[in-house]
């Protein structure tokens, strides 16, 4: 599939409301926090701005 990144969800991580993510160019898994995951994956991806969909002051 060609995925960037695996997102792993079951009931412990939602138990704690973390989310363990994998980066799959480099074989990091990492567990954070579900809120974290949106910058987590724009860091990843380098991105500097907003979601090009959100309006400006959300």
């Amino acid at each position: 599939m060609n995925s960037l990144f695996t997102c792993i969800l079951g009931d412990n991580e939602l138990d704690e409301f973390k989310i363990n993510i994998k980066d799959n160019t480099t074989d990091i898994q990492e567990t954070i926090g579900l809120y974290e995951v949106y910058n987590y994956v724009l860091n990843k991806l380098g991105a500097n701005s907003k979601c090009r969909s959100c309006k400006e002051g959300n």
